[in-house]
């Protein structure tokens, strides 16, 4: 469970957040299991942060930092995430339907058996992401490019990009030499 003291503080808005991030940077905010709806964390800083199985549905991550954040098995359906550095974030299991990702920073994410269903991934860096066993068909605004820049889509489902990425991007289809 979340450390309550963390959720207290994340509640008293962003600046408040972040100047606390500044003063304690050797702690790693703990908020798994967080019930988080509707947030709004805009430019809030989570880099490192722990929100395995956390509720951000709804929430507005827009600008947020989240790199190295551990997300595993987070539900950010209809999250809007605009802008948001997801760099090397652990998202496995994530459910990102619906979400806004236009301009998202998601190079080098672990994304395997996660959710893209109906996202919009506009301008989305996914350089070297393991989309692995990850649902993607109906994502908005995907291009060939994106996905023959990611690190694998080994048992991904493309639906109506999996021809392109036959076509294109093959050796990203077979299954990885190792695992990420």
């Amino acid at each position: 469970m979340a450390n309550p003291e963390h959720i207290a503080l994340l509640k008293t808005g962003s600046e408040n957040w972040n100047q606390w991030r500044q003063d304690h940077p050797d702690i790693v905010p703990d908020l798994r299991v967080a019930h988080l709806r509707h947030a709004r964390l805009c430019n809030i800083d989570l880099s490192g942060a722990i929100l395995d199985v956390a509720i951000l549905h709804s929430a507005d991550l827009s600008n947020a930092n989240l790199s190295g954040a551990n997300l595993s098995s987070a539900n950010l359906e209809s999250a809007m995430l605009c802008g948001a550095d997801l760099t090397a974030a652990d998202l496995r299991g994530t459910k990102l339907t619906g979400g806004d990702l236009r301009r998202a920073k998601l190079g080098g994410v672990d994304l395997r058996s996660g959710v893209l269903y109906n996202a919009d991934l506009e301008d989305a860096d996914l350089s070297g992401a393991n989309l692995g066993s990850t649902l993607v068909y109906n994502a908005r605004n995907l291009t060939i490019e994106q996905l023959c820049s990611v690190g694998s889509l080994w048992l991904t489902e493309l639906n109506e990009r999996l021809s392109l990425a036959e076509q294109h991007c093959p050796h990203l289809l077979e299954r990885p030499a190792s695992t990420f």
